[in-house]
Order: structure tokens, then C-alpha cells, then sequence
């Protein structure tokens, strides 16, 4: 428990005796109660007959009143990735992070695997994010999966607030980097590693009913030489029909608004797309607008 000047400790820590333990552990509160979840070791049924129904690498939790303890028998509630996707390397090169959040009435679990990768026929070991939903039942038992659909969108995108240019459903060749710091203090990353034919995408953007009529992103050069060029803006798809503006970028070592007004109103909800026929440039954020010449924030 921490002091009351929340620096300082109340009183000794309790350590949660976690059976079978590896990492990757958190608790969350749901309902009333106290759920504490962790990754199980590869140590097997040979060192640990007594855990042997936790599995390698799976996700385990316990439940108690209080987070001090004492807490339930453990339970899986997320197997190993190899148990739901095929293809995957063996289950002691899949190791297994997560993490529950509770929006609203729902429960989700985020957790990694390698099946983007291993779909791609790529054997490095790397790991993408997933989501999916976590039931719970009427004993308060939680129990989850890794599906390639995942959740539902949630909510939508304003395209009219300022749109952090890392926030993005589908990318290809671009990155992120520390950015400018913002005047609130908070952290702050730029899209970063951008080349000629890589793009971004985000998915459910709600123009509404009166639309946009232009779009404005704030750009620099990532390194001290001019960077020069174009950013094309699709609408559903990337494809010549589906164009609806165009920004000319000639960005230098600070961030400027590059603006463009665009070929016809766009209302209702769609995916967005910026396609980049410029390299070198930071991308910090972009913003639509109702008005054919954008207002800078």
C-alpha cells in the first residue's frame, strides 16, 4: 500500500504467490473483485506436476477481494498462441504478453503472436498485436481467444480534431519516431521512415453529413535538406477513382501546415488513406476541415 503522499510505502510489500510464474503480470479490477494475471514458465509437467493444468506460456489469473490477497486457485484464461493459429513455431519460441481493459460493459484482451509473421513466411521471431474480447461468467471465470478477426471497431475518428499521425489501422513501410515535444509537456511521436510508395490508413472516419472540404497535415524534413513532394488522400481504397486531394509538400527541418483543398465534399463515414510520393519527411498530425482553406489550430 502506498503512503499517503504516494511516494512512500504504508507498509511491507506482499508478495502474491503466483504458481508457475514467468512475467508479464498486472491486476485489474472487475465487478468487485480483484484479478491478477501473468504468463506461466516453460517449465513443464516434469518440474511442476502440481501446475501442470496452467500449460507453457499460457496466461493465468487468480481472483481476490482485496490486492493484498489471498488470492483463488490459478486459472487460464488465454492459451498459447499455437494453441489458436497454425503454422507458428514451436510453443517454446512463443512467448505470450497481455493485457485486459474494461471499456464500457466489455472486457478486452490484447496480447501478441507471431501469425502475421508466419503468414508472411518471415521466421524472425517478430510479434504483432491482437485484440480480443474476454467473457466472463456468471462465477466471475474469465476465459478468452486469439481470432485474425478480432473486435469491432468501438467508436469513430473525427476528422475535424487534430489526428495524431501514428494513429493508423494499416501501414506499409513507415515507422515512428520521438517527436516534438507538445505544449502540454506530454509525449509526442511523429511517422517517421517515410519512402516514396509507403502509405497509412485508418479505418471508420466520420466526415458526417455536412463533410470536408480540405485537409492539412503538419510536416517536416527529417533531415536538415529540403524534402519535396506529394501526399495523395484516398477515400475506402487506394485506387485513381477513389482520390480525393492531393497535399505538395516542401518541408524543411521545422513543422509547417501543408494544406490542399479537395476535389470534391466528402460526408459520411469511410477508411482515410495518405499515400506518400515524397521520402524524408517527419508526419506529426493532420486534420480535415469543413472550409475549403483550413484554419490552423
Amino acid at each position: 500500500k502506498l503512503g499517503d503522499d504516494m511516494i512512500s510505502l504504508k507498509e511491507d510489500p506482499v508478495v502474491i504467490d503466483a504458481p508457475a510464474p514467468f512475467e508479464d503480470s498486472g491486476i485489474n479490477k472487475f465487478n468487485g473483485k480483484y484479478y491478477y494475471s501473468y504468463c506461466t514458465n516453460w517449465d513443464g509437467a516434469k518440474n511442476r506436476p502440481t501446475t501442470n493444468n496452467l500449460g507453457v506460456a499460457n496466461i493465468a489469473y487468480m481472483v481476490s477481494d482485496s490486492p493484498m490477497g489471498p488470492w483463488s486457485e490459478a486459472k487460464v484464461v488465454l492459451k498459447n498462441p499455437t494453441s489458436y493459429f497454425t503454422g507458428l513455431p514451436s510453443n517454446d519460441k512463443n512467448n505470450n504478453h497481455h493485457c485486459m481493459l474494461q471499456r464500457g460493459d466489455k472486457i478486452y484482451m490484447f496480447y501478441h503472436s507471431q501469425k502475421m509473421a508466419a503468414d508472411m513466411g518471415i521466421t524472425m521471431g517478430y510479434r504483432t498485436t491482437g485484440v480480443d474480447l474476454v467473457t466472463m461468467d456468471e462465477n466471475g471465470d474469465l476465459t478468452s481467444s486469439m481470432t485474425t478477426e478480432g473486435v469491432s471497431q468501438v467508436g469513430s475518428f473525427n476528422p475535424y480534431d487534430v489526428v495524431e499521425a501514428e494513429t493508423f489501422a494499416w501501414s506499409d513501410g513507415t515507422s515512428t519516431i520521438v517527436g516534438p515535444e507538445k505544449n502540454d509537456g506530454r509525449n509526442n511521436r511523429v511517422l517517421s521512415s517515410i519512402d516514396k510508395g509507403d502509405y497509412v490508413g485508418l479505418e471508420g472516419v466520420d466526415f458526417g453529413s455536412d463533410g470536408a472540404k480540405s485537409v492539412m497535415m503538419s510536416i517536416a524534413s527529417a533531415t536538415n535538406d529540403a524534402a519535396e513532394g506529394t501526399i495523395s488522400v484516398y477515400i475506402d481504397k487506394i485506387a485513381s477513382n477513389k482520390k480525393v486531394g492531393e497535399i505538395t509538400v516542401n518541408a524543411n527541418k521545422d513543422y509547417q501546415y501543408f494544406k490542399t483543398k479537395l476535389t470534391k465534399t466528402v460526408t459520411g463515414k469511410h477508411k482515410v488513406f495518405f499515400k506518400f510520393s515524397v521520402k524524408g519527411i517527419l508526419v506529426d498530425t493532420w486534420m480535415f476541415s469543413k472550409e475549403e482553406e483550413p484554419q490552423e489550430p
